[in-house]
């Protein structure tokens, strides 16, 4: 059998993809090699499902900072008021925190996949688990070599993850296989994490933070930015979300100037 879609990755990506193409009447396959859909999902939002944000676009493209222009077109066709009716209309309805964050109303990320589950049942999506796909080739159609039998699909969707958490499975596969299919890959990372310093000193100042600290990051002796938010202290290292939020842009070697008190003074 030829499939009309075969995705490679059952988290949310996949799975959603998969939904709206089982709902276009495409013939689907969905492989995943974890014992289970999504994982990295279930333990979202500390178990209770963080799906999106009352934000406008033009909001959720500025925190992607200079990749902002990459999402545009994706956010724009499904945006988070299509998300939130997609679970509404499934009998999921979601609640709002101060901090403008919508959650199940259940507070439960599996009550989220079920929904997903169910959906995929609805369009007749197939789905393998705890099937490892070892190579992809590409001739008139795709081949998905896995360690049980060979799958081939007239498209592919690799939606495998990063190589950010690997117990979830997200290890990098989509790496090796986007190179296989003849892609430019560009070196992953890290990005969303904490920031280690040479010869922390600052181990007993662990639980002290800074509100709206300005962080200034050099590399070289040239200014890559400035960006001002909440600075932590921990036991071995530099968090909070003026950090985390601006990890991808770090690199080895770079220095950290960081204005503790908050104000723009020119030199501190």
């Amino acid at each position: 059998m030829i499939y009309d879609v075969i995705i490679v990755g059952g988290g949310p990506a996949g799975i959603f993809a998969g939904i709206f193409a089982g709902q276009r009447e495409k013939k689907v396959l969905l492989l995943e090699k974890m014992e289970k859909l999504g994982k990295k999902l279930l333990i979202a939002g500390q178990g209770q499902c963080n799906l999106t944000h009352e934000g406008t676009r033009e909001e959720f493209l500025k925190h992607f900072g200079a990749n902002g222009n990459f999402l545009k077109k994706a956010l724009y066709k499904y945006p988070s008021e299509h998300l939130k009716k997609f679970f509404e209309d499934r009998k999921l309805p979601l609640i709002v925190t101060e901090k403008g964050k919508y959650f199940p109303k259940t507070l439960r990320s599996l009550d989220v996949l079920e929904v997903l589950k169910a959906e995929m049942r609805n369009c007749g999506e197939e789905v393998k688990l705890k099937t490892l796909v070892k190579k992809i080739e590409k001739t008139d159609v795709f081949q998905i070599f896995t360690d049980s039998e060979i799958f081939e699909a007239k498209k592919l969707i690799i939606a495998t993850g990063g190589k950010s958490y690997e117990v979830t499975g997200s290890s990098g596969d989509e790496y090796i296989f986007s190179k296989e299919l003849g892609l430019k890959i560009i070196e992953p990372r890290p990005a969303l994490t904490t920031c280690y310093i040479k010869d922390y000193s600052y181990t007993t100042l662990a639980g002290v933070s800074f509100r709206d600290a300005i962080l200034e990051l050099w590399r070289d002796n040239k200014k890559i930015g400035t960006y001002k938010g909440d600075l932590l202290f921990t036991h071995r290292n530099l968090s909070g979300p003026i950090i985390i939020d601006n990890s991808r842009y770090m690199k080895k070697d770079d220095k950290l100037r960081i204005n503790f008190s908050g104000e723009n003074f020119e030199t501190f």
